[in-house]
């Protein structure tokens, strides 16, 4: 790199390559650019000026005011995705971007051999209680409790096959992971047989269906896939049809209850939920309550205290309740369109509290976030908030029947249902309501 100047003051000549390291470490951009004249170079220099903007540089300064590509502007699909999950949107919603690195991109960390050593994790522990239910639950329609050693098998059995699946093959860990699913898994048989003539009319173990979501206009295929399906010759969820069968779409959760399932008062639980479905990182029981008449969608918890009863493990959802239908399509529909429109920001904060993503917690692709970049991340969160108030301004003139300022484009109109989701109330909305 750039040689010392000899004793007579002339610099010695730079073969081409260093000549390219000089301009690159010492020169400015445009020198840099002119002399490699390349079109790599030229496709590097904005790329350069995109992420890192020489703000002296006053065309440059206007990056301050706009969200730029790398911020989540991925550009129109030209071919729509094919069998989108409701487990996709809800990881859309946790952060649109690391959905796009981890889904679409298939970004992996790096593996460390010495640092990243086996363990049990939450995830192994959630699919080996989900394996033994199945076991358990998949050889009739009509299924009784459980024999303790039918329990035990089970349980090993589904042990092993997912310690296997994360290629660990040390017996010690096979059987702790054993020992810590075992709680959970008799959470469950106890929650789903309370007594030894108990019975569950079981249609199915890892059912994958579909509902169909319709809102605004925009109508799209969801599909989803349920733990397990049973068959309740009940009242109908209260439809007046008392011969009516529903169906009962099951999802366990291993993992540490939210609100959801600790709040006491029915309705405060239910508010909880309503508000999740809106974030959109609960749509899960929703989606089987929306997919067809008399279904209800049902979370079991199992990470609660010995003594809590079906009352507070079980919440469900019924396709009769409208309010967590519109709910429901709304959120999924500002979702699904951000996939067809390639809008992915990253959600590095949550909105109107000023704190980190609880994501961002346990995201294993932050190293290719703008988490850790103050600039650009106030640049981002303040071009939304920008976008937000024009939208508000232009609604707000359309009701007063006066000149509006230039619309927002399809994608910023998702861009900013996206980033307000949570919101029961979005700032633009008492402009619609005046229009």
């Amino acid at each position: 790199i750039p040689r010392p100047a000899p004793r007579n003051n002339k610099k010695q000549p730079l073969i081409s390559a260093e000549a390219e390291q000089y301009f690159a470490l010492l020169g400015q951009r445009e020198n840099w650019q002119n002399v490699l004249q390349t079109k790599a170079a030229d496709a590097r220099h904005r790329v350069l000026n995109e992420v890192e903007p020489d703000f002296a540089q006053p065309d440059q300064r206007k990056a301050r005011d706009s969200i730029g590509p790398y911020m989540g502007w991925l550009g129109k699909r030209e071919v729509p995705p094919n069998k989108v999950f409701v487990t996709r949107l809800e990881n859309i919603a946790g952060c649109p971007w690391r959905a796009l690195l981890t889904s679409r991109l298939r970004l992996e960390p790096i593996a460390d051999p010495i640092l990243d050593l086996p363990s049990n994790n939450a995830l192994m522990l959630g699919n080996v209680v989900h394996d033994a239910m199945e076991r358990l639950t998949q050889n009739g329609s009509v299924v009784r409790r459980p024999k303790p050693k039918a329990i035990r098998d089970a349980l090993a059995t589904s042990a092993l096959k997912v310690a296997l699946q994360e290629e660990i093959r040390l017996d010690g860990m096979i059987n702790a992971l054993t020992a810590q699913a075992e709680p959970f898994l008799q959470k469950a048989i106890d929650l789903e047989w309370p007594n030894s003539d108990s019975i569950l009319n079981v249609v199915g173990c890892e059912v994958t269906e579909q509902t169909h979501v319709s809102w605004d206009g925009f109508e799209f295929d969801l599909h989803f896939r349920a733990d397990r399906v049973d068959r309740d010759e009940g009242d109908g969820e209260g439809d007046g049809d008392a011969d009516r069968e529903c169906v009962i779409y099951t999802d366990y959760k291993t993992s540490k209850p939210k609100s959801i399932s600790t709040a006491k008062g029915d309705a405060t639980r239910r508010e909880h939920h309503l508000n999740k479905v809106r974030s959109g990182s609960k749509l899960q029981g929703a989606a089987y309550a929306c997919s067809k008449s008399g279904a209800v969608g049902r979370y079991l918890f199992l990470n609660l205290p010995d003594d809590a009863g079906l009352d507070q493990a079980e919440f469900l959802v019924s396709s009769n309740d409208e309010e967590f239908s519109t709910t429901f399509s709304q959120t999924s529909a500002a979702l699904y369109q951000s996939l067809l429109l390639g809008v992915a920001p990253p959600r590095m904060e949550i909105l109107g509290k000023k704190k980190d993503n609880s994501v961002c917690g346990y995201c294993d692709v932050s190293d290719a976030c703008l988490l850790k970049d103050s600039g650009n991340r106030r640049r981002l969160v303040e071009g939304i908030g920008k976008l937000a108030d024009r939208r508000s301004r232009n609604l707000k003139k359309e009701s007063e029947s006066s000149d509006c300022e230039a619309p927002l484009t399809e994608a910023e109109l998702n861009l900013t249902d996206l980033w307000y989701l949570s919101e029961g109330h979005k700032p633009w909305q008492d402009g619609e309501e005046q229009s």
